[in-house]
């Protein structure tokens, strides 16, 4: 007879089979194991059922072939844990058609650890970039477990920021625990094979699906404590999770934006919805009533310390930088310096590792 995780794994994945149904199924017969050995007559008194449906449960089982395919997961390092383990996150029991199992590689986040979401934008801007490592850095300094969704933009700086911080960040996908989408994040997922977690409620080689993002956004908010919205537009995915916090009860962070950016649009609209505004990372963690080490200033207050240990060539130059990319035509008219002249003094602060050129002739500030 297959056991537990093998008889939950048969019935999660025969197609058209989805929560309600297998809620439906557990209602009438009370458990997986009654569910696997029904007959045909028995799951025709289950009105949610199509007969395509009950034809693919009364079928004679191969359970050697149930488990040969249950075993791939041990051969790609991946775990399946279900409602009955243990270890299963008790915060996704709060969440509404939480999952009857999940994939997991690496890690799960540690129960009594606090964890905040950080999401936004995929095509965010520089400044976005560098805000969301920031604030993920600084909080996993802090024991601070960073939660997203390996996509591209906000969602993978925020977890880049928390393995700079050596803290511990987990990615729950919107596609098989296997495929990594977008493939630039290919490097980042196997950094968190080994340092985070990676968490999906779909198998082996399934392809990321528009449908599979909402759900996944569901587990985003339902695991996390809080959660930090970084540049959204008017109509952003992250409002997704974001609604689904309210519903949980997290509270809702922002960090603001000018009011002439597409980007700024959802975060300032959240801000006057009721989302709190932060400007550093210490307002989040007193909320979570987290000590930091961390000093007590803002950004502006940080690159004014900084332009303090400067020369007078490097402080000129610096203070017209920032977290916009600026192009060095633009700088030369603002500092009047010859090009050897202001390539020599950028060239110096890029090897003191407060400025950096992120594309040929663009240079901004680091934080």
């Amino acid at each position: 007879m297959l056991d537990r995780h093998e008889l939950w794994f048969w019935l999660c994945n025969i197609n058209g089979i989805g929560y309600q149904k297998i809620q439906d199924l557990l209602d009438y017969f009370g458990d997986v194991e009654a569910i696997f050995t029904a007959k045909e007559d028995a799951l025709r008194q289950i009105c949610s059922l199509s007969d395509k449906d009950v034809e693919y449960l009364s079928a004679v089982h191969e359970e050697g072939e149930i488990r040969r395919v249950y075993e791939c997961l041990a051969k790609a390092n991946v775990r399946y844990i279900i409602q009955e383990d243990e270890e299963y996150p008790t915060k996704f029991r709060q969440v509404y058609d939480s999952p009857y199992a999940f994939y997991l590689k690496g890690k799960l986040p540690k129960p009594d650890g606090p964890s905040v979401a950080i999401v936004g934008a995929r095509n965010c801007t520089n400044y976005g970039k560098e805000v969301a490592i920031y604030f993920a850095k600084e909080l996993a300094k802090a024991g601070v477990q960073i939660i997203s969704g390996l996509a591209m933009g906000i969602d993978g700086y925020g977890h880049m920021g928390a393995l700079q911080g050596k803290g511990y960040t987990l990615g729950i996908l919107g596609s098989g625990i296997d495929v990594c989408y977008p493939k630039t994040n290919a490097s980042l997922y196997h950094r968190m094979e080994t340092e985070g977690g990676i968490l999906s409620e779909y198998g082996l080689r399934r392809k990321p699906l528009a449908g599979y993002f909402p759900r996944r956004n569901r587990l985003i908010a339902g695991i996390s404590d809080a959660i930090l919205v970084i540049e959204a537009r008017e109509r952003s995915g992250s409002f997704i999770t974001v609604d689904q916090g309210l519903e949980l009860g997290k509270e809702i962070f922002i960090v603001p934006g000018r009011i002439t950016d597409e980007l700024s649009v959802g975060c300032n609209r959240l801000a006057q919805m009721g989302a709190q505004v932060v400007c550093q990372p210490k307002d989040i963690l007193k909320y979570l009533h987290i000590e930091s080490e961390e000093e007590d200033k803002t950004l502006d207050e940080k690159k004014k310390a900084i332009s303090g240990k400067l020369t007078e060539k490097e402080k000129v130059v610096y203070e017209q930088l920032s977290l916009e990319p600026l192009y060095i035509g633009r700088i030369l008219e603002k500092t009047h310096l010859e090009m050897g002249q202001a390539a020599e003094v950028l060239l110096s602060l890029e090897m003191k590792n407060v400025v950096k050129q992120i594309a040929k002739n663009y240079y901004t500030i680091r934080i």
